[in-house]
């Protein structure tokens, strides 16, 4: 029977760290995938490309977007980011268990 394991981390890094060595470690895993924060996707793709953002009471001063925005791309990768695993029933706990390990929290199963 398949079911699936479900964990929230606290950043994208965690849950792409424990997904990767669920994967590795753990035999009848069929799939794994990362349900990101709305708020993290829109940053990625903001931050792609050359924007340029003019600074108050400057003329001549103009500093890349990315330096000047980088606390908030820092505290938007902190939201929670779900992990989603598929397996086979005999190898939910050691999905659990490795999930657990990698910093998971509120890890539940389903069939």
């Amino acid at each position: 029977m398949i079911s699936r394991v479900i964990a929230e981390f606290e950043s994208p890094e965690l849950a792409e760290m424990a997904v990767r060595r669920v994967k590795e470690s753990v035999e009848y895993v069929y799939s794994g995938s990362i349900m990101y924060p709305q708020s993290v996707v829109k940053n990625h793709f903001l931050s792609r490309g050359a924007n340029h953002a003019v600074m108050p009471n400057s003329f001549s001063n103009s500093v890349s977007v990315s330096d000047t925005e980088q606390t908030y791309a820092h505290s938007a990768r902190r939201k929670n980011t779900t992990a989603c695993v598929i397996c086979g029933s005999g190898a939910v706990e050691n999905v659990i268990s490795t999930m657990n390990a990698m910093g998971g929290l509120n890890i539940h199963s389903a069939v």
